[in-house]
């Protein structure tokens, strides 16, 4: 599977699965600067950004960094102006955290770009549901700062897969879509439809571990 797009000299993609990946994963773990040119990706997993390399047109330089606390993050910029503004015609704006809502993707590769966004600010877990003695319930979220953001995926896996979901966090600064059981597993099937898709394996292996012990 080709993972990187196949670009023109102006920035004219030709979407591919890897190309929504990365626009998936820029909408979270990303960052469009104010100065209309730079574009940065960060994350504390090394492979993750090395995926990114693969799927960009040119290697982009790791750096490494260290937050406040003294946690190791790595960090890619990308300093194009058609892409970022490309991105602009996506729905992506600068301080995008709370603002974030629609983005135009092509909902053939939908499942794609919710696997980077996944990647960015999703999670996999289970818990004991209180309903039920020795009941076990497998959760797969995202979280996001905007509710517009949230609606958006909600609305775009029910169209595709048929799922529900649940949203929470209207009293606090930080919403998630949650689903659970069986949509957890329907969920997970959809994005990792391939061995080799791009994505966080650490996270893929998580979620492969959780659902075969369900």
């Amino acid at each position: 599977m080709r993972l990187g797009p196949k670009l023109k000299a102006a920035w004219e993609p030709i979407w591919t699965p890897g190309l929504a990946y990365l626009v998936g994963l820029i909408a979270t773990d990303g960052c469009l600067s104010g100065d209309g040119r730079h574009i940065d990706i960060t994350s504390k997993d090394f492979q993750l950004l090395e995926t990114v390399n693969e799927i960009l047109p040119r290697r982009q330089k790791i750096a490494f960094k260290r937050n406040g606390h003294g946690q190791t993050a790595y960090c890619i910029q990308i300093g194009d102006v058609a892409m970022y503004r490309w991105l602009l015609q996506l729905g992506l704006t600068p301080r995008k955290s709370k603002a974030i809502g629609r983005l135009k993707i092509p909902k053939e590769l939908f499942a794609d770009f919710f696997r980077g966004v996944f990647d960015g600010d999703g999670s996999a877990y289970c818990y004991c549901d209180r309903r039920w003695a020795a009941s076990t319930t497998v959760c797969l979220s995202v979280a996001s700062a905007s509710i517009k953001f949230i609606s958006f995926l909600r609305n775009k896996l029910s169209i595709a897969l048929g799922i529900k979901g649940s949203v929470s966090g209207f009293r606090c600064a930080v919403f998630q879509l949650r689903y659970a059981k069986r949509e957890s597993r329907k969920l997970a099937a959809w994005i990792y439809y391939s061995d080799d898709v791009p994505c966080l394996l650490r996270k893929r292996e998580k979620v492969k571990n959780i659902l075969l012990g369900w």
